[in-house]
């Protein structure tokens, strides 16, 4: 998976079923960490029916809520973080598998930026191709360390 920034840098995140426990599937875990989640409408990816859902978070209290579900969140201190995330989620009307999720993710604080997170899914079940990473591709955990690194920068 990977994330286009604004200077058009890819990251790639690489997710362990053995260790993360957080399932993009399970609906459940959204409403708990999310608390709100509003029903958009029904809309259209192509020609699937599907139901949009919008969640919204303040920052500091999803990374409390989310702290050690995750081996992807590192357990080290980032130092304090705020903002606001927006998730958007597109299921299924039929089979409630999800086809787009969009994170808008705003932070302030002791680490800033902009990460925005799109994925699309066009069908389940079948055989793809999935592409390398480009050459200019760089790890999820050295993205992290870098910030950490600049902040701790005299």
């Amino acid at each position: 998976m990977g994330s286009r920034a604004d200077q058009e840098q890819w990251c790639m995140y690489l997710s362990s079923p053995e260790t993360d426990t957080i399932s993009p599937f399970d609906y459940r875990e959204m409403v708990e960490v999310f608390g709100n989640v509003e029903f958009v409408g029904s809309e259209a990816i192509g020609d699937r029916e599907v139901l949009h859902y919008r969640a919204e978070a303040d920052m500091a209290e999803l990374m409390d809520s989310v702290s050690g579900m995750t081996s992807s969140i590192p357990d080290s201190d980032i130092g304090e973080i705020g903002g606001s995330t927006t998730v958007d989620v597109w299921v299924g009307r039929e089979d409630y598998l999800p086809y787009k999720i969009v994170s808008d993710n705003e932070y302030t604080g002791d680490f800033e930026g902009r990460f925005l997170f799109i994925m699309e899914t066009k069908s389940y079940g079948e055989s793809v191709d999935i592409p390398d990473a480009p050459d200019d591709a760089i790890p999820f955990e050295d993205v992290l360390e870098a910030a950490e690194a600049a902040d701790n920068a005299p």
